[in-house]
This record gives structure tokens, C-alpha cells and sequence, in this order.
């Protein structure tokens, strides 16, 4: 199964001033949160609810609120 990272229905939120997360993609119809880290490696997350997705936007610290809040709480899988 490949992942796409091109949807034309997707929001994209850069994060230039976060250390690790480089950007995160969110597909409400898939309900699907795709980040890419800084080190170049992208997950994807399933059953993302819309409010995850805008508390990230509204996080003061990205990476942070991804330890807490997104990292245990949702399946995943690496993205190629």
C-alpha cells in the first residue's frame, strides 16, 4: 500500500519554528495526519479527529504537543 502525499484536498501546516516536526498534512475526508520530521522521515496517523489536528495548529510547541497529545493516542506507519 502506497501513501500519497498528494491530495488536493489536504491542509498543509508548516512548522519552521519547531526542532523535529518540518510539516504536517491533514486529510479530513481520510481523517488521516501525515508529518514529515526534520530528519526527512514521514508517519502517517489514522483517525485523526479534526480538533487533534487544529490543537496542533494551536500548540506553541509542535514537537511537544506530538509527544503528548498525537505519538501514543493513534495507530501509524512509516510512509516510504
Amino acid at each position: 500500500m502506497e501513501i500519497s502525499w498528494t491530495n488536493c484536498g489536504m491542509e498543509t501546516l508548516q512548522t519552521p519554528g519547531s526542532t523535529s516536526i518540518q510539516s504536517v498534512d491533514y486529510d479530513l475526508t481520510s481523517r488521516q495526519m501525515r508529518i514529515t520530521f526534520k530528519s526527512g522521515e514521514r508517519y502517517v496517523y489514522y483517525n485523526v479527529p479534526p480538533s487533534i489536528y487544529k490543537g496542533f495548529e494551536n500548540a506553541p510547541s509542535k514537537g511537544k504537543y506530538f509527544q503528548r497529545i498525537v505519538r501514543s493516542r493513534f495507530s501509524f506507519r512509516k510512509a516510504q
